[in-house]
């Protein structure tokens, strides 16, 4: 068991991984309901289209263009595409450390949050805008 301590994460090119706090991917699938008249229990079949989406909590701050503020809650942020690479450690990609990539749309930014004397952080919320690649070496 290890520690997770150490993610990479980018977004457009940027590494962000310093103001990431907490991250979450998770992928999914559909599964299409084949039920018909007179069956007993529903089915469902296999190979429905993939869904994967990304939540982070992020130290929010402003100022320079590579900011979490300026990538994700500049008004032309929202809604908008761009590439997100993810991986559980800075070290080398292997099948220890896998790196997901994809295009993801950015379909939430909250960034206020919180009470008084905390940390300000954000939330930014991502979903899957293509197909997700899982690469285990360079």
């Amino acid at each position: 068991m290890a520690v997770w301590k150490d993610a990479r994460v980018s977004w457009k090119g940027n590494v962000i991984s310093s103001s990431v706090r907490a991250l979450s991917m998770e992928l999914g699938s559909d599964a299409p309901e084949a039920t018909a008249m007179g069956d007993n229990w529903r089915e469902f079949e296999a190979g429905g289209l993939k869904t994967a989406s990304v939540e982070m909590e992020i130290n929010w701050a402003a100022g320079s263009t590579t900011s979490v503020d300026s990538l994700f809650g500049s008004t032309g942020a929202l809604g908008q595409s761009g590439a997100l690479t993810v991986r559980p450690t800075t070290g080398a990609i292997a099948a220890g450390n896998p790196e997901y990539s994809g295009s993801f749309i950015v379909t939430s930014y909250t960034p206020f949050q919180g009470n008084v004397g905390d940390i300000h952080m954000a939330n930014v919320s991502l979903s899957l805008a293509g197909a997700l690649s899982r690469a285990v070496s360079t």
